[in-house]
């Protein structure tokens, strides 16, 4: 159990890198679409979506 716990650690504990610099330079350069809704979602969307899961059953690979 040790030997996989260090295994993992490891592995999963890495230090960040910093971005790429062509990722920062789209990053700054873009502009925000003011016609997408970045507001969460209401509760009563969030109720309407918990209502279509089927129960029991998990999402298809591209399901949210």
């Amino acid at each position: 159990m040790a030997h996989w716990q260090d295994h993992f650690s490891s592995l999963l504990n890495r230090p960040l890198l910093p971005p790429p610099l062509t990722l920062l330079l789209e990053a700054t350069a873009s502009v925000p679409d003011p016609f997408i809704d970045t507001f969460p979602p209401t509760l009563i969307e969030t109720h309407k979506a918990a209502n279509r899961v089927k129960a029991g059953k998990a999402p298809e690979s591209c399901g949210i």
